[in-house]
């Protein structure tokens, strides 16, 4: 409690450009603080297999509709 009291009798003493500092610093310490990385316990990459295939099937399937695009542009689709 006295080191919260100690804490208002300075930001009393300070200017209003002190007081504006010191909040951003609380600020940008909550901030970092939120940012901490936990730890990965798990292994979650056992599903890129399939990710994989259906990334495949995916570029496959863009690739035939851009070269109707293309052809289409050209004059040479139906």
């Amino acid at each position: 409690m006295d080191s919260l009291v100690v804490l208002l009798q300075a930001l009393n003493a300070m200017s209003p450009v002190g007081v504006i500092a010191l909040l951003a610093l609380i600020i940008y310490k909550q901030v970092q603080a939120a940012r901490k990385v936990t730890k990965i316990e798990t292994n979650d990459l056992h599903t890129l297999p399939d990710m994989l295939e259906t990334l495949q099937r995916i570029e496959v399937l863009l690739s035939r509709e851009f070269s109707y695009i293309r052809a289409r542009l050209n004059g040479k689709g139906e």
